[in-house]
């Protein structure tokens, strides 16, 4: 009887083992997860994955004026790209540089309005350091990658005005304009319209307004090739500047970038100035708001004008990665696609990639659908870009003859 009970014991443990061994080799192998834990391939659905990668940081500094382009394209470069974190900041052109200098802003890539502000850049960064900042790779670095030109933009009102029976504005109509000794009145305006108002970025921190000063020299001088330090030095050339510049708003704090000084013109109207030179972009992306707000606005090209490229610069400088300059290449390939740069043409800018056209047979495009205010697809003389020397000759009449402001 007790051999019996022992069989059966023996027979149940037998079983019992049988049942382990099944059960764990149906728990497949451990591949170094642990004896009958489930893979990876059996992990319940809605779990967590396990977490990607860190992200490649890529700082931005750009000019304000293009914000609204180049937003919408980060956006859908980050789609493509999710593994690349591009951190924007908008800044004015001049005041980017001196932020560049001082080590305060420290980008991978830069783009202001103009090359003028980089080989400003470069030039002073070389005197303090003996080094290229940016790497230089024929047309990969630095890249166009927007064109406009600069222009005038007046209240239809007042530009009915100031043009009379003529059919092009220039400095000289301007400055007479703003001598008035009886303002608009005096000119065949209306007197509740005061003193003529003209106004422009600061030349100090802005591009626009330093390339509004070397308009005002390539007008006063009506040459379009290199100006020298004599010219813009000579005493008729500060006295003409010094009279134009009595009808700009010393205290306008949208001075500082082109983008918001536009702006801030658009929503407070006529009251604070009458006309103003911007960049032709910026002219037509505010047709529709200035309409809706004030009244027209009429847009007219300086007789001798300079193109605004907005170069994409590559920082080259110790706090720039090589994974930071792979991802750098893949937004400025992606900025340059025809569908990008397709986008910046309906808001006005002259595409920098040259296989896609201005002129299209489309009428929402802007130089087809502003023609009536003035925009157009020539620009007939465009002037020698002045050298470094001129450039700081020109900041220097500003600050001479606007006590700075």
């Amino acid at each position: 009887m007790k051999q019996k009970a022992g069989l059966i014991v023996l027979a149940v443990f037998l079983l019992l083992g049988g049942v382990l061994v099944y059960l764990k080799s149906k728990g497949g192998s451990d591949n170094g997860n642990g004896a009958g834990k489930p893979s990876d391939s059996a992990a319940p659905k809605g779990s967590t994955p396990a977490a990607a990668g860190p992200k490649v940081v890529l700082p931005f500094l750009f000019s304000t004026e293009k914000e609204e382009w180049l937003r919408e394209a980060v956006d859908g470069f980050e789609k493509d790209h999710p593994e690349i974190d591009v951190q924007l900041e908008g800044k004015g052109s001049l005041d980017a540089v001196k932020s560049l200098l001082s080590g305060d802003k420290k980008p991978v890539l830069w783009s202001p309005g103009d090359s003028l502000v980089v080989n400003l850049f470069t030039n002073q960064w070389q005197l303090a350091k003996s080094k290229d900042p940016l790497v230089r790779d024929g047309t990969k670095w630095p890249r166009s990658l927007l064109l406009t030109p600069l222009v005038f933009v007046a209240w239809e009102s007042r530009a009915k005005v100031l043009l009379g029976k003529d059919t092009e504005f220039n400095w000289k109509k301007l400055d007479d304009a703003v001598a008035s000794k009886k303002g608009w009145s005096g000119l065949g305006g209306d007197a509740a319209w005061g003193f003529v108002k003209f106004g422009h970025t600061d030349p100090t921190k802005s591009n626009s307004g330093l390339q509004t000063l070397a308009l005002m020299a390539y007008g006063f001088y009506d040459k379009q090739g290199q100006l020298s330090v004599n010219d813009v030095t000579a005493q008729g050339f500060q006295d003409f500047v010094k009279t134009i510049e009595v009808g700009r708003n010393s205290m306008d704090p949208s001075a500082d970038s082109t983008g918001k000084f536009m702006s801030s013109w658009i929503q407070r109207g006529p009251s604070l100035y009458d006309v103003v030179v911007v960049y032709e972009a910026l002219a037509i992306s505010e047709v529709p708001r200035a309409v809706g707000r004030w009244e027209n606005i009429r847009v007219f090209y300086p007789n001798i004008n300079l193109w605004n490229d907005h170069p994409l610069c590559l920082l080259d400088t110790e706090w720039v990665t090589p994974e930071q300059k792979a991802a750098a290449k893949l937004l400025a390939d992606y900025l340059m696609t025809p569908k990008v740069q397709q986008a910046a043409l309906k808001r006005g800018y002259r595409p920098g990639n040259l296989d896609v056209p201005v002129i299209t047979a489309d009428t929402d495009n802007p130089f087809n659908k502003y023609k009536d205010i003035g925009i157009k697809v020539d620009v007939n003389r465009i002037a020698a870009a002045p050298d470094g020397a001129v450039l700081e000759h020109l900041m220097q009449t500003f600050t001479r003859n606007t006590g700075g402001n």
